[in-house]
């Protein structure tokens, strides 16, 4: 490229256009716009609708994962006998265990903790 190239400019600016220019400005009114109800609105419809898709897309996949319960093969009758099976008077039922209604004697507390690397001198102690 040639010198007389890199300094012409690329475009060109009309006579006295920066003349003029403060006096353009000035005659722009500079007042507020008053906003109108839809512009005020627009932000809250537009976050209403951003929860109303979550909501919609959350149930979509929450209805299209969950597997079947299978409860719908079994009739209203086994599911009430099946539910005459929990008691009620005392749900706590179902966490216990036979072995937990045993009694635990002494003699298997010491040998338990015999077994656990604890002292006699230890276990004499805790007994008394």
């Amino acid at each position: 490229m040639s010198v007389e190239k890199k300094h012409n400019m690329p475009y060109k600016v009309p006579e006295g256009y920066f003349g003029n220019l403060q006096a353009r400005l000035s005659e722009i009114p500079s007042g507020s716009r008053v906003p109108s109800r839809m512009d005020v609105l627009k932000p809250y419809l537009a976050m209403a609708a951003a929860f109303a898709l979550i909501i919609t897309a959350g149930t979509a996949v929450l209805r299209h994962t969950s597997g079947d319960s299978g409860l719908e093969d079994i009739s209203t009758l086994d599911v009430i006998r099946l539910a005459d099976l929990v008691p009620a008077t005392d749900p706590y039922l179902l966490y216990t265990t036979a072995q937990t209604e045993t009694e635990i004697s002494d003699s298997d507390i010491s040998e338990y903790l015999i077994g656990a690397g604890l002292s006699l001198d230890y276990i004499e102690y805790c007994e008394k």
